[in-house]
């Protein structure tokens, strides 16, 4: 399963392109026919899995050769009765663009070797790219959502994926400003400049962690509410605390999204608090 988190990705899509081959050649043999298997829903916002079984009933029956984006604005126009080209576009290139498991370790910053790895990717070749191609994508489905005639509760769990995409990746861009603002503190400091002046420098830092805390949050609660729709409220499964009690399950988008939701909080009550004793002339915060 590659990792996948928030919704299925393209190389889930390429599994299924491996299997119609597959099928195709086998079909000569007498195989009757072939049963796809869904897992653990919960790394997933369950509804966005729906299209990729659409593209699975139509890839084993062509036996290949499917364009994705041609399949996604059938589909876009079937299930959801909207003709958009963007937002089907959009709709496939999220598969191609969401993080995995691997990358969502490092974006929802629950350790230090974390936001370590978050700030690594943000300097990384293409991302800044990637990062616009998503924000693209929220963009084009939130506008096209008053177009849709049918099935608006899986349209808009896409619409979802895509936001929950955004704000993971937004949060390696704002650590990276935590770090540059950081590093520059840090060189005023070992400047001797006055603690005011070096807190200063610091105010990008604290904006940043007020807007990760701020995304991550309302992603969570949305979450739980997409969770409810799905499966059900009172689900063991369920996890929106990190209590000793009950640990959020790491294999599940919602559990991920609690944790990192209380370990920002956390980073940013230490490094306000830093930032006072920065200010009376101490060490400049932490960043990790």
């Amino acid at each position: 399963w590659f990792g996948t988190m928030i919704q299925p990705r393209a190389c889930d899509l390429d599994v299924m392109d491996g299997m119609a081959a597959a099928a195709s050649r086998l079909r000569r043999k007498g195989m009757r026919g072939m049963v796809n298997t869904w897992w653990i829903p919960g790394r997933i916002l369950r509804d966005t899995g729906l299209m990729a079984a659409a593209y699975t009933g139509e890839i084993l029956n062509a036996g290949g050769g499917v364009d994705r984006h041609v399949f996604a604005r059938r589909f876009a126009k079937r299930y959801f009765g909207l003709a958009d080209a963007k937002a089907s576009r959009a709709l496939m290139d999220m598969h191609a663009l969401a993080p995995n498991m691997n990358e969502l370790e490092a974006l929802l910053c629950e350790t230090t070797s974390a936001v370590v790895d978050a700030v690594a990717m943000a300097r990384g070749e293409g991302f800044g790219a990637r990062v616009e191609r998503i924000d693209a994508c929220v963009v084009a489905l939130t506008a096209a959502r008053k177009k849709v005639k049918r099935n608006v509760e899986v349209y808009d769990a896409h619409v979802l994926a895509a936001r929950i995409a955004a704000a993971c990746m937004g949060n390696a861009r704002k650590m990276l400003v935590v770090y540059d603002a950081c590093r520059r503190a840090g060189l005023l400091r070992n400047a001797k400049a006055p603690g005011s002046k070096v807190a200063q420098r610091l105010a990008p830092a604290v904006e940043a962690f007020e807007a990760m805390v701020a995304a991550i949050d309302e992603m969570a609660k949305l979450a739980a509410v997409e969770w409810d729709r799905t499966r059900h409220s009172r689900d063991a499964a369920k996890h929106v605390s990190d209590a000793a009690s009950t640990p959020c399950g790491r294999a599940m988008l919602l559990g991920r999204l609690a944790r990192s939701r209380i370990a920002l909080r956390q980073r940013r009550a230490g490094f306000i608090k830093g930032l006072a004793v920065c200010r009376r002339g101490g060490p400049v915060p932490s960043w990790g």
